[in-house]
This record gives C-alpha cells, structure tokens and sequence, in this order.
C-alpha cells in the first residue's frame, strides 16, 4: 500500500543507472490487460482512478493553500487600500 491506495506495487528504482533522461527500475513480471478478463480489469480500472483522485488531491490541496495564501494576502491589502481609501 503506498499512500493509502491498496493494490499498488511501486517498483525500487536503480538510481546508478538512471541519468536525466532514462529511469531504470526492477522488473515486474505481469499480463497485458488485453489479456485479462473483463471482472479484473474492472479492478484495475478502480485502482487506477482511486491512484489517480488520490494524486490529483495531494497536489490540489498544496496547490490550494499556496493560492489561497498569496490570494488572501494580495486580498487583504486591496481591501485595507480600498477600506483606506474610502475613510479619507
């Protein structure tokens, strides 16, 4: 289980014989999907989603509070100039 997403099996990558643009990892021996039968692939599919939402929603929720953050900040000074403005 890696992330909470069970089902998934992350391979160990070989970092001595990677370079910039070439990924070596262990071999992981398996069938091509066009070969598995329509109930398996199904559940393959759900990993794949349940992998895929799990992702998209760390990267969202940093992404999220880093805009929210400068958003609020740029947020509060034009409303305290607005606020600023209108008093004087």
């Amino acid at each position: 289980m890696e992330n909470g997403v069970e089902g998934v099996y992350i391979p160990e990558v070989y970092d001595e014989y990677c370079t910039r643009r070439l990924l070596v990892t262990e071999w992981i021996d398996g069938c091509k999907l066009s070969d598995c039968p329509p109930e398996e692939i199904r559940e393959y599919i759900a990993v794949g989603q349940e992998c895929f939402l799990t992702q998209l929603l760390q990267v969202f929720t940093f992404s999220k509070v880093v805009s929210i953050l400068l958003h609020s900040q740029k947020f509060s000074q034009q409303w305290f100039s607005a606020v600023n403005v209108r008093m004087h």
